[in-house]
């Protein structure tokens, strides 16, 4: 999209191109009439987000008055706009859940075997992912099939697909619905993880028929099996509903299925270089979904392949500085973070800036992985926590009042640091940067980047103990065969 937002706008919606309509079009912007819609900014690739973000931002102080409505996964930059309310989709309540599984048309005695499961405790065990009626349908497809629900968000997918393969149609009994391309659920479930890898690396949600054909060709390559692509593609929309049209285009019957043949690809690879396809999802931002999955899948591949050299690269360059220096201060700092946005009301810091997104993770500082792993832990490890803890400074007055009497010159560097703002708006929050840190010398951050460190040596060995733990028992085991 080049250009204005406003003229990209009128360009798509308009049958009439004249300066005239285009301008009655921003008259119209300016005074409130419209409201716009930007769905799916996380579907961006990350080498222009930021410039699209700058563009929305840009449009927001043109037209104050239009409304604007933005649908995405969880973006920092985006919620951190003042100008927008955050708003985020509740978990579908118990019966809310129930009420969709008594509309669906399928088989009333299944249907009332699960609505029992789930008043008498399985709601409470899987409502994390029951978030809308596509995967609540899939639930009782799978339940159908087995009889059971699996809590594990990675079994709940697990077993939705293998019921999905192998489901027969309610309406017609014991039906079993053919394969176009005739393959074993495993060898359809290889080549589908490939594409979906793929495409996701591509930040390809929606796909022409040519492009489809493409993928999956390249994906039966890949695992050597020669079959039509055109089957497949039959096989995921119509026996399997993987896909579906959406108009002229192919799209994913629910992006989460992406996500989780993603992951399953990654844990099945075997090759030495696994680090590198954890690598390439982590550093794409604000998609948390397929290392969360891969941490559930294999737990080992994830720590000991991508965590682990990771961490001994982090000890490797911080385990020696002084943090009560400016310069091991300022080089900590650069390691671990771009920026840190401070709460002026509290002092406390609001957010972190972890870098530039199209960077692999491992070339970004270090709170990109860093959050990488509490997102894939799902916040069961979280390492720089101790940057929110406590405020960076008791009062900033005093602090900047000592620096005052110390060195006038820097003093007046640092008020006008602080008293910048690109908008002339009330300031709510400070940004500190590494170049700060000749006068956050003074403040409480030397002693939060100690403890960071001190967390991530913790984290390094509780992963090589439970490592050696394994191997131990692996010896006993193979011990008792001789």
């Amino acid at each position: 999209m080049n250009g204005a937002i406003e003229d990209y706008i009128f360009s798509q919606t308009s049958a009439i191109r004249d300066a005239s309509s285009l301008s009655q079009f921003k008259k119209g912007l300016e005074s409130g009439v419209f409201t716009i819609i930007l769905d799916a900014i996380d579907e961006v690739k990350p080498s222009i987000r930021e410039k699209s973000v700058n563009k929305i931002l840009a449009f927001l102080q043109k037209y104050p008055f239009c409304g604007v409505l933005i649908s995405s996964r969880h973006d920092q930059k985006l919620e951190s706009i003042q100008e927008f309310n955050v708003l985020r989709t509740k978990k579908m309540n118990k019966s809310q859940v129930i009420d969709v599984i008594t509309k669906l048309d399928y088989d009333e005695s299944v249907k009332e075997r699960l609505i029992y499961k789930l008043k008498n405790g399985l709601y409470e065990e899987l409502k994390e992912f029951l978030s809308n009626p596509l995967l609540i349908t899939i639930m009782l497809l799978s339940f159908d099939h087995s009889a059971d629900i699996p809590t594990k968000l990675t079994s709940f997918y697990h077993q939705a697909f293998e019921a999905l393969y192998h489901r027969h149609d309610a309406a017609k009994g014991a039906y079993k619905r053919d394969h176009y391309a005739a393959l074993p659920v495993d060898r359809f479930q290889s080549i589908f993880s490939c594409f979906s890898f793929q495409t996701y690396l591509s930040y390809k949600f929606k796909f022409s028929e040519s492009e489809l054909i493409e993928f999956f060709r390249a994906s039966c390559n890949y695992i050597n099996e020669s079959v039509d692509p055109n089957l497949i593609i039959r096989d995921a929309m119509e026996c399997v509903c993987l896909l579906q049209r959406d108009g002229l285009d192919i799209i994913f019957s629910h992006r989460s299925f992406q996500d989780y043949f993603c992951a399953l690809f990654i844990a099945k690879y075997r090759e030495e270089d696994v680090e590198k396809l954890v690598d390439a999802v982590a550093s794409m931002e604000s998609r948390s979904n397929v290392l969360r999955m891969l941490y559930e899948m294999d737990v080992e591949l994830f720590e000991y392949n991508w965590v682990l050299p990771l961490l001994d690269s982090y000890i490797e360059k911080t385990g020696r500085l002084r943090v009560d220096s400016v310069s091991g201060l300022t080089k900590i700092f650069s390691i671990t973070f771009s920026e840190i946005n401070v709460d002026v009301n509290n002092s406390k810091v609001y957010s972190v800036t972890i870098g530039r997104p199209r960077k692999p993770a491992a070339d970004r500082v270090a709170a990109g992985w860093m959050i990488a792993i509490m997102n894939a832990s799902n916040s069961d490890v979280v390492l720089h926590h101790d940057i929110f803890k406590d405020p960076i400074w008791e009062d900033l007055n005093s602090l900047i009042g000592k620096i005052q009497n110390e060195n006038p010159e820097k003093y007046n560097k640092i008020v006008s640091r602080i008293n910048k703002s690109d908008r002339n708006e009330k300031i709510t929050t400070i940004v500190i940067e590494p170049r700060d840190c000749e006068w956050l010398l003074k403040s409480n951050l030397p002693n939060i980047f100690n403890k960071i460190r001190d967390n991530v040596k913790l984290y390094r060995n509780e992963i090589l103990k439970r490592r050696e733990i394994r191997r131990i028992n692996i010896r006993t085991i193979l011990g008792r065969k001789t």
